[in-house]
């Protein structure tokens, strides 16, 4: 459930950015967007390619999402969008790092 409503919000907001009626300040966007890059590089430190980051990127997925499963790829020895179709399946994060990914 938690899930639903945060991809509602952020499709809420993704619309209102589209239709103009949703701006952020730049101070605001450049904090994104430096913390959008530490975690790209956390995730590379990882094992993940910047071109693997950029895939899943346009596949959805958001970086902390990346991140995340980069954790558990390094600590499982597998595939990190196996990890990222387990979580979009509904499983928690603290399920999957429980359990051998398959």
């Amino acid at each position: 459930m938690e899930q639903y409503f945060s991809e509602r919000t952020e499709g809420v907001r993704k619309t209102l950015k589209q239709q103009g009626l949703w701006e952020e300040s730049q101070e605001i966007q450049e904090k994104n967007n430096k913390a959008k890059e530490y975690i790209k590089k956390k995730a590379e430190e990882n094992g993940v390619t910047q071109e693997k980051i950029s895939e899943l990127i346009d596949q959805g997925y958001t970086e902390l999402e990346i991140l995340n499963a980069s954790t558990i790829t390094k600590k499982q020895k597998t595939d990190v969008q196996k990890v990222l179709k387990q979580k979009r399946a509904g499983q928690s994060w603290k399920d999957i790092s429980q359990k051998e990914v398959q």
